[in-house]
């Protein structure tokens, strides 16, 4: 709960969270910002702060106003039926379950997302009318995933840490030795990113990648000139980099692999693209090198690789603070939840199945991130320009993220993450 509240003071200035002071006498803050916090509390998380509570001595440090706030959320987190992903609960902490507790076995490995349990625990939040999950912070890769997957989920509850957002881990398909070898043994560019038609088995054609990169090349253009600065997140074989990079100042890609980028770097420099810097990280990390003024970030046919949805949403988090106070990111070929039953009984007609380490993303999700991330003023979602009918022009999508680091994206949250321990 803390970080919650916290966040909220580092709108006001990015000082005030780790300054122990009084936060009057060293100029930070003033009746004015006072009421912008409590206003900013209310807007978020749907509460009312009593009017005498609103007084200068519960707020003249960043502890104070930690208290004060604490108890409207403690207050405020109630549910009507809970799933418990814990054996018991010594102390509830604020949280009042006015209907029914449901208890489940604490999940300490990695689970098929397509597998007998995990339909199982679907199964037992629809028929329970659950809408609140409660858990510990071990437990976030199945909960956070629980909670955008199943409509009736309002919210989870994290009891043993302060962190309501805890990053997942545990997705194999985000492992540098696997792209490593895969860009190793690839005859050319499709192969070196894994390119394969999943009913078929059998590599996308050229014409095929063409559309795919003529796709996101279209939707791009009207931000393409020769000031802007790009980065991509997950270059891998270069496709999209090679269709923008002509056309800007300078194009950064990061990822994963050393072999990906090492081969990747060499192709594009031998056909004369000579404003490109590659680097290896991994994406959630993307801030960690010290960008800075980036215009455009593209992220392509990579977040089906995410361990879940915090780690989606810390990535974008960590991309816009490398960004101009404007700009874009363009997150492309997002798996389309709503379709992902469509496509599994094609699948299944063809003797294949999913794949069960994928992350599938709701709209409403995707539409949720200005709730979330403080800088994003809208987001617009589309679906694929296409000839050719494929997995990759019916099942996903594309969503165009707009950065103004001046203003609040203007929606209020559907889904909320709480964090009552600590």
């Amino acid at each position: 709960m803390e970080e919650q509240i916290l966040s909220i003071l580092a709108e006001i200035d990015e000082d005030i969270p780790s300054y122990d002071g009084n936060l009057f006498d060293a100029g930070l803050l003033d009746s004015f910002n006072v009421i912008e916090i409590v206003s900013r509390f209310e807007e978020i998380f749907g509460v009312e702060v009593d009017a005498g509570d609103v007084i200068e001595e519960n707020f003249h440090t960043k502890n104070a106003i930690v208290d004060v706030l604490r108890k409207y959320l403690e207050k405020k987190i109630e549910c009507k039926n809970a799933l418990l992903f814990v054996d018991e609960l010594d102390d509830l902490k604020g949280i009042d379950i006015g209907g029914k507790k449901y208890f489940y076995k604490s999940i300490d490995k990695e689970i098929n997302y397509d597998g007998k349990e995990w339909n199982q625990i679907k199964s037992i939040i629809e028929s329970n009318e659950i809408d609140t999950l409660i858990g510990k912070e071990k437990d976030i890769n199945v909960i956070s995933r629980l909670l955008w997957e199943c409509d009736q989920l309002m919210q989870y509850i994290l009891i043993d840490t302060e962190n309501e957002r805890p990053v997942e881990t545990e997705n194999k398909q985000l492992n540098e030795k696997v792209w490593d070898l895969t860009a190793y043994n690839a005859k050319n560019a499709i192969m070196q990113s894994g390119w394969k038609n999943s009913k078929t088995r059998e590599w996308f054609s050229d014409e095929e990648m063409r559309e795919y990169v003529n796709n996101t090349y279209t939707k791009l253009l009207p931000y393409l000139n020769k000031e802007t600065k790009v980065m991509e997140i997950g270059v891998g074989s270069g496709l999209i980099c090679e269709a923008v990079a002509p056309d800007v100042k300078e194009y950064i890609g990061i990822d994963i692999s050393d072999q990906t980028l090492s081969i990747t770097e060499k192709r594009l420099t031998d056909k004369g693209i000579k404003n490109i810097a590659f680097f290896k990280n991994e994406a959630v990390n993307v801030n960690s090198k010290g960008f800075k003024d980036i215009d455009l970030i593209i992220m392509n046919s990579v977040s089906q690789c995410f361990p879940g949805y915090n780690y989606f949403i810390q990535t974008i988090e960590n991309a816009l603070s490398c960004m101009s106070d404007q700009g874009i990111i363009f997150v492309g070929d997002i798996l389309d939840y709503d379709e992902r039953e469509h496509w599994r009984n094609e699948l299944n007609k063809n003797g294949k199945v999913i794949n069960k380490r994928d992350l599938w993303y709701s709209r409403k999700f995707i539409d949720q991130l200005p709730a979330f991330i403080k800088g994003i003023d809208s987001v617009d979602i589309s679906g694929k320009l296409y000839d050719i009918e494929n997995e990759l022009s019916l099942y996903r999508y594309d969503a165009m993220i707009y950065v103004d680091k001046n203003k609040e994206g203007q929606i209020a949250r559907i889904k909320h993450m709480w964090a009552v321990g600590g």
